[in-house]
């Protein structure tokens, strides 16, 4: 199950259809790349969500291009420790080099276009390592429910044989009464206080948020999110891949 869809972002398209299309098309392109970014850091503590592209674009004209500066330094910085934090060390980005090769010197062309390289080959390659996560997860999580044993039906009893008529039944014989014995009852020791059991698996709760409008997986003990996703499915898989390692058990909430 893909999480993201674009993963092949060309520094040749953007710089060829930025004139053609009078800026339409590289606004279009990086409010993708802030709402993806948006995606990826989501759930974690502390962070700040990147302002659409469109309202940078246009307070770009009140500030003289400062704002829209600061948001993609800013943005690249966010790729950057993403890949960093996924094991990607190359291709890399960041705030300042991006902001020297693209702005500061982006007038000699040559360093425009590998300020650009950078920035968006490491989105790239960032995003299709999470799209591959996020297949292997689904995929063990779909063969953990082709495997569950189906459970075998039960024997029914055999009917006894019947009797054929004319035969005569034969009385069945009294078990001879044993003599009447006197037995003392041994005392019997109260029950003491249970014992808490140890075995209690972990749960892990799939449920919506109605504050963010998104899914939710969260341990039974914990009001914290472990993580959000856009959609049940996704959510359900990645619950499904935590319960796998953990022997826990998932529950869904509707």
């Amino acid at each position: 199950m893909k999480k993201f869809h674009h993963t092949h972002r060309s520094v040749f398209l953007f710089l060829l259809l930025t004139p053609l299309t009078l800026c339409v098309y590289p606004i279009v392109v990086l409010t993708h790349v802030g709402q993806e970014v948006n995606r990826i850091y989501e759930g974690k503590e502390g962070y700040k969500r990147s302002m659409n592209f469109v309202g940078v674009f246009f307070l770009g004209f009140i500030t003289l291009g400062i704002v829209p500066i600061v948001w993609s330094c800013r943005v690249s910085g966010k790729i950057g420790r993403a890949a960093k934090e996924n094991g990607l060390t190359r291709p890399s980005t960041s705030g300042p080099s991006f902001f020297f090769l693209t702005i500061l010197f982006g007038f000699l062309i040559v360093t425009l276009i590998i300020g650009l390289c950078k920035f968006f080959h490491t989105l790239n390659k960032l995003e299709q390592k999470l799209n591959a996560e996020a297949e292997a997860v689904a995929i063990n999580a779909a063969k953990e429910e082709i495997l569950e044993p189906i459970p075998e039906p039960e024997p029914e009893p055999e009917p006894e044989p019947e009797q054929e008529e004319g035969e005569d039944k034969q009385p069945q014989k009294e078990e001879a009464l044993a003599p009447f014995e006197y037995v003392t009852e041994k005392p019997q020791p109260e029950p003491g206080p249970e014992e808490p059991r140890s075995d209690i698996a972990a749960i892990y709760h799939v449920a919506a948020r109605e504050e963010t409008r998104k899914w939710q997986v969260r341990m039974s003990n914990s009001d914290q999110p472990v993580k959000l996703f856009d959609t049940k499915e996704e959510a359900l898989a990645y619950a499904k891949g935590l319960a796998a390692r953990k022997r826990a058990t998932v529950r869904v909430k509707k």
